[in-house]
């Protein structure tokens, strides 16, 4: 969770739900791939290598009739794709990334990308890439699309005008979990200390486990 500050006289402070992981997905994804979602423009040309496009090739081409009088094509009619480099889906993922690096980026390396061309706009963002998440079947890609649709969400709770930072107000839990991440067994719930009481009349009594940070076993 991250904490936003608010400057004013009377300072407050108000806390949202910050999407890291959506975050560190646009980041890992870019450095995966090696550079931006770039969608591909589909074309058409004479061929005899690739997918070939049947309606298009037989209202084109005229076969050859064999002499079983079967026909035949030497050529067809191949589609190909060409990348829309700049296509505002390219730009929205370029913004995504810019501010995933500005954010956390630095969990991953000094590197900083180049600031995006297209301005801020989060109501045409999420237009977008809504729209293009309904049509699009790869599973990579929806884990993109729908961490950079929770980023933009994300930023219409915080505005400019306030200070960001993000952490917790209770770091004893995250304390705990790396004491007992380092020293810690498995089945650490089968040691914790309970108490029993016997009593002579009606039923005996087990109470609650004590629980312990963390169960360390050294040297047996």
């Amino acid at each position: 969770m991250d904490t936003v500050s608010a400057e004013s006289n009377n300072a407050s402070r108000q806390s949202t739900e910050f999407p890291i992981n959506a975050y560190m997905e646009v980041i890992a994804k870019l450095l995966k791939q090696n550079g931006y979602y770039v969608e591909k423009e589909p074309l058409f040309k004479e061929g005899t290598r690739g997918k070939v496009d049947w309606p298009k090739t037989l209202g084109k081409k005229r076969p050859l009739i064999q002499a079983n009088g079967t026909p035949a094509y030497t050529k067809y009619v191949v589609r190909v794709s060409s990348p829309k480099e700049n296509s505002i889906i390219t730009q929205i993922h370029k913004f995504c990334v810019y501010e995933s690096f500005m954010k956390i980026g630095w969990l991953f390396t000094p590197y900083l990308p180049e600031k995006p061309p297209i301005a801020r706009d989060e109501k045409m963002f999420l237009t977008v890439l809504r729209d293009k998440l309904a049509h699009i079947y790869n599973d990579n890609d929806k884990r993109l699309f729908l961490s950079m649709i929770s980023m933009i969400e994300y930023w219409d709770d915080v505005t400019d005008e306030r200070q960001f930072s993000y952490g917790t107000n209770q770091f004893e839990y995250v304390w705990e979990k790396l004491i007992d991440r380092v020293f810690g067994i498995k089945n650490k719930q089968d040691f914790f200390p309970k108490t029993r009481w016997t009593i002579r009349s009606g039923k005996n009594k087990t109470n609650t486990a004590l629980e312990p940070d963390t169960i360390m076993i050294h040297g047996g």
